[in-house]
């Protein structure tokens, strides 16, 4: 005699990082109750449970849920019945939580919690859409409060963030701030110091390299990092949050005055700050040329005895003047043996003008082609519209 067939069913646990602390609700506490509730119902668990850790349920791009969608859809037919502790593991938002139940009963497969038994009637429904808003309720009001509570902090001046580079946060609940940290402190703070001082956020950038400045990743610093670096108001002792502006109770690493004269001269609005011309009939090359440090070469002039002598070298590095008739006798060498014989010249206009001659005829067959097209198509459509008449 057949034995009569079992009603087969996964389950989903999940847990966030707030929730593995509380009673009743760590992963191994939720399998335990599945796999209970499974072999009481006498449904065969065909998989094993997916298992999310540290994964909030306010969406649904959760890297097991997602996977597990992806099985089911894989099986369709082969799955009755989908176990969760609560249906808060599976969604705390009431519109996920509906379109993930749509999900899984197109492929034959019904919603069922082990803690909240509800019948598969109205009612029953009715009872799920609620648990799941108050579940999306109690998630928009920690919000709320956590919210509320970082803005009372920042307006006392305190950091309740991840501390930015040259910084550690420091103290504990309703006590957090920033303290700063060497020797990255000491990087950031020269960083502003030479920028302020003419250098270019290039130079700076491969200065500090050398210097062993690095990320909080442990990455060399690079001219992108820096760049962001230099634009945080954090540095100066402010706090710019939520739409506003608080002074930092914290120990600044920049005076105000200098931050401010960085941003003018990021921004190319601080007139009095010396610029260098890259661009100078007397030296072409500058700005062009790079040093083998990563810096590109400048150009200037020095007054000897008897007159004055021109020369490229490096900004960064001692001992690299290169007399200008050198460099541009070199480069003029460098340049010729990439250069147009005249004969071959000639013989590149022609096939240039060739091509674009045959380029325009055939651009005019097309057009004409297409004319053709258009009239016998609107000479269809005129016959059309006289049959129908």
């Amino acid at each position: 005699m057949d034995q009569p067939h079992k009603p087969q069913a996964i389950a989903y646990c999940r847990v966030s990082t707030t929730d593995q602390v509380k009673d009743g609700s760590s992963l191994s506490v939720q399998e335990h109750g599945c796999r209970k509730y499974i072999a009481e119902q006498g449904w065969e668990l065909v998989h094993a449970p997916w298992m999310e850790e540290g994964e909030s349920a306010k969406t649904t791009d959760r890297t097991r849920l997602q996977e597990m969608m992806r099985w089911c859809e894989k099986n369709k037919g082969k799955v009755d019945h989908l176990v969760v502790y609560r249906i808060t593991r599976l969604s705390r938002n009431s519109e996920d939580f509906t379109i993930l139940k749509l999900f899984f009963r197109k492929l034959g497969i019904g919603v069922v919690s082990v803690t909240e038994p509800v019948a598969d009637s109205p009612a029953g429904r009715f009872m799920e859409n609620v648990i799941a808003a108050q579940g999306q309720f109690d998630n928009e009001t920690r919000a709320d409060q956590s919210k509320s509570g970082m803005e009372d902090a920042v307006k006392n001046g305190r950091w309740v963030w991840k501390a930015p580079l040259g910084y550690h946060n420091s103290g504990g609940r309703k006590t957090t701030n920033l303290i700063p940290v060497e020797p990255s402190a000491s990087h950031v703070r020269r960083a502003f110091e030479l920028v302020g001082s003419g250098y270019t956020p290039q130079e700076v950038a491969n200065k500090l390299k050398r210097d062993g400045f690095k990320t909080k990743a442990g990455k060399n610093i690079d001219v992108r990092e820096l760049g962001k670096i230099l634009r945080k108001p954090i540095y100066k002792g402010l706090i710019v949050a939520f739409g506003k502006e608080w002074p930092g109770t914290y120990p600044p690493l920049v005076e105000a005055d200098l931050f401010d004269r960085v941003q003018a001269i990021l921004d190319g609005r601080n007139h009095k700050q010396p610029k260098y011309q890259m661009q100078r009939e007397d030296f072409p090359l500058r700005g062009f040329l790079v040093h083998s440090c990563g810096t590109r070469y400048l150009g200037s002039w020095s007054k000897g005895r008897t007159k004055r002598y021109a020369h490229y070298h490096c900004r960064t590095c001692k001992k690299t003047n290169i007399s200008k008739e050198t460099v541009h006798t070199e480069f003029d060498g460098f340049i010729s043996q990439y250069a147009i014989k005249p004969e071959l010249a000639a013989m590149l206009k022609i096939a240039i003008e060739a091509n674009m001659s045959s380029a325009a005829e055939d651009t005019e067959r097309k057009r004409n082609e297409l004319t053709r097209r258009i009239r016998t198509l609107q000479g269809e459509q005129d016959a059309i519209a006289q049959k129908n008449i």
